[in-house]
């Protein structure tokens, strides 16, 4: 496979090896989670949302430690050029430590909420409903991961969509009959299904699998070690998305404030599909060149070039259109979001043209560790401002603090990946 896809005048190997696909993809997936949260938000209360949405933020921050990372070590190391029974080799050991580790982590959250009580009432027992989920979405992460790492991206595409959509589907039925227990059910269901779905599509490999070696004992620790670094990166990373929502509802404890500030974060954070969908693609790639310095630097800088013009553009468009697009998309009773809501619209310029570009490329190259430090960095100072900025200034502050990350997340990961790649 040639490495010449961000070349100029090779648009079409972009477009011939399954871009579109992926974007394509991202972009239903985004709609479509987007209608579903716009449903949900309009079939429930402003309180029993709040709820909703508070157990499932608490739902998130455990699953930053799914499968105790074993996607991403998946990810780096059937990427690279190694031959078919040596990937299969790696899905193997990934499936037997990541599932071990979520069927504990699933009991975890059963325990939890037995023994502690969420800050908003009704959480709790809402998060308990939804303790194996993590094992649900672990199978079908693991089956997408291969499809991505192998370059299977049509498959990967479909496999995405179809979940998403079954879970619109199966979470709006659910909603219908049995209110919000309906709605984790529907989740249940959909996964299942798409779980299955993925088995079949994977069936020869699976085949394969039973007899394929695991990788020597070196290798597995390496991966292994790269795995649980990779999640520690990630689950820091994922609290900059997380902590503020947890802490308007610790520090303020009120369940339509929470669900005020969750719905201002629909859009800007929806809004990351694009640089995601460009690295879905693109990684796989940048893992064959990693050892190739000046190809990578060339390949990296035209993709910040032509990302900045794309994302400027994006935030602007959506922080003059803010009050239009509250008032089409939640209403009238959501009016108070604005303000935030163009605090994070601003915040996606940082995030996309720089934080998630560069993040990925630097565990693409393999400096993980970098990545590691740096997420201690930002999770720690997020979580001081975003104390201090929601005490001072309610939900406006959490917007506040989450863009401050961005922006030192983004600038630190740029600065030393640039320096990396002039050495």
């Amino acid at each position: 496979m040639k490495n010449n896809f961000l070349k100029n005048g090779h648009l079409k190997f972009v477009l011939k090896n399954g871009f579109l696909h992926i974007f394509s993809a991202n972009l239903i997936n985004k709609i479509i989670q987007f209608c579903s949260g716009v449903i949900l938000i309009r079939f429930f209360s402003k309180e029993e949302y709040g709820q909703y949405s508070y157990a499932g933020n608490i739902l998130s921050l455990f699953l930053l430690v799914e499968g105790i990372g074993v996607c991403s070590g998946l990810l780096q190391y059937a990427s690279e050029n190694i031959s078919s029974e040596k990937k299969l080799g790696y899905v193997k050991i990934a499936f037997r430590y990541g599932a071990l580790f979520d069927i504990i982590l699933g009991f975890i959250i059963f325990i939890f909420t037995l023994f502690f009580s969420l800050p908003i009432d009704g959480s709790s027992i809402i998060l308990r409903w939804m303790f194996l989920i993590p094992l649900f979405s672990f199978i079908f992460n693991i089956i997408e991961t291969y499809l991505r790492s192998t370059l299977k991206n049509f498959q990967y595409s479909a496999l995405s969509v179809m979940n998403t959509s079954l879970v619109l589907v199966c979470s709006i039925i659910g909603a219908i009959l049995y209110n919000i227990l309906g709605v984790i059910i529907g989740r249940y269901i959909a996964y299942l299904i798409t779980d299955i779905i993925a088995l079949i599509m994977i069936r020869k490999e699976l085949c394969l699998i039973k007899t394929v070696p695991l990788p020597i004992k070196e290798e597995r620790n390496v991966f292994i070690k790269y795995s649980i670094t990779s999640m520690l990166c990630n689950s820091i990373s994922g609290l900059l998305y997380l902590i503020d929502t947890f802490l308007v509802g610790l520090i303020i404890r009120d369940s339509s404030t929470v669900a005020a500030y969750k719905t201002s974060t629909v859009i800007p954070f929806a809004l990351n599909f694009i640089p995601s969908s460009v690295m879905i693609f693109v990684y796989p790639y940048f893992a064959r060149i990693n050892t190739n310095k000046s190809k990578f630097k060339q390949y990296y800088f035209t993709l910040i070039k032509y990302m900045g013009c794309l994302n400027i553009l994006i935030s602007l468009l959506f922080f003059i259109c803010a009050p239009w697009i509250i008032n089409i998309v939640f209403g009238n009773n959501y009016s108070d979001i604005i303000i935030p809501f163009r605090i994070l619209a601003l915040g996606f310029f940082f995030v996309g043209t720089f934080r998630i570009p560069s993040g990925n490329l630097l565990a693409a190259a393999e400096k993980i560790k970098v990545n590691f430090y740096l997420s201690i960095i930002s999770g720690v100072t997020n979580i001081v401002l975003d104390i201090l900025f929601i005490l001072w200034w309610g939900a406006t502050g959490a917007a506040i603090s989450t863009v401050c990350i961005f922006i030192l997340d983004g600038s630190i990961s740029t600065l030393f990946l640039y320096n990396y790649l002039r050495k």
